[in-house]
């Protein structure tokens, strides 16, 4: 879950990830990552693949969208 992928000065609750950490990240999940929807699916199922990422963002900060979705693209990321 991230809230911003961002390079704040600021950031007094310490939620930001910089665009370079974010995309460290993704090299390192990206073959585990599974859009909402197939969790919600193997939920159903009880049956939840082992080692399954689902990438969230808990708020709508326009740096999700400017900085993370070009990321996300460029790893087909759900």
């Amino acid at each position: 879950m991230y809230h911003q992928v961002a390079a704040d000065s600021i950031d007094p609750w310490e939620l930001s990830v910089s665009k370079n950490n974010f995309e460290q990240h993704l090299t390192a999940v990206q073959q585990l990552v599974i859009p909402i929807s197939e969790l919600i699916h193997q939920l159903q199922n009880k049956h939840i693949e082992r080692d399954a990422v689902c990438i969230t963002f808990d708020d709508g900060y326009l740096d999700n969208y400017l900085n993370a979705f070009p990321i996300l693209k460029k790893y087909q990321c759900p």
